[in-house]
């Protein structure tokens, strides 16, 4: 949330484009509807203990393309060229904040202490990132069955397992096991069962 604050991306637009105080005052209020409706997608992904990108991408579309439009009125034609680059690399980083506030929500559920979080973020972030991309491969019409992307799933999940059993204790390992049960359940209803989400997530 501190990273996608308002005045956090205030901070890049303004160091990028060089602002007045004048395009500044306008922008705020632009960037504020921006920050809370980032904050808020993000939100929902979170809760969910996953992120499927091809979704997530389709959120930002029309929120970058509203934003777009309401800077267009306000910078010149020197700075708005530099708009798509800015967005872009604001897409990015809200990804790697999903990635890591996933995390951070997982460990709290399984009562991971911070030294344990330290040891296991990489790993995490690797399988979130192979997630996202069997998730990408199946939505994209492959024409897969849920079958099979189960047990693509769990061989994923396998290899987190090894990466981790050094690290947590088997409490842990036994939320984790249920946790990554109720996200297949929500991916299968998500993706599986004709249901889209227009808007984000359901669980």
């Amino acid at each position: 949330q501190e990273a996608l604050s308002t005045e956090n991306i205030l901070e890049v637009f303004d160091n990028k484009l060089n602002l007045t105080p004048g395009q500044r005052d306008k922008i705020r209020p632009i960037i504020e509807s921006l920050s809370t409706a980032l904050t808020s997608t993000i939100d929902i992904w979170v809760s969910q203990g996953y992120v499927n990108l091809d979704e997530f991408g389709k959120q930002l579309v029309p929120l970058k393309k509203d934003l777009e439009i309401q800077l267009k009125n306000v910078l010149d034609s020197r700075q708005f060229k530099d708009i798509k680059g800015l967005l872009s690399r604001l897409e990015d980083n809200a990804t790697e904040i999903i990635r890591y506030a996933v995390v951070k929500h997982i460990s709290v559920r399984l009562g991971i202490t911070p030294e344990q979080l330290t040891q296991i973020w990489p790993s995490l972030r690797e399988h979130m990132i192979d997630l996202s991309g069997l998730l990408q491969d199946f939505v994209a019409g492959s024409g897969k069955s849920f079958e099979k992307f189960e047990g693509d799933y769990e061989k994923i999940n396998t290899v987190l397992f090894e990466r981790l059993k050094g690290v947590l204790d088997s409490d842990q390992l036994n939320k984790l096991t249920i946790l990554q049960r109720e996200i297949l359940d929500r991916i299968r209803t998500r993706n599986f069962t004709g249901r889209r989400l227009e808007n984000g997530p359901e669980g």
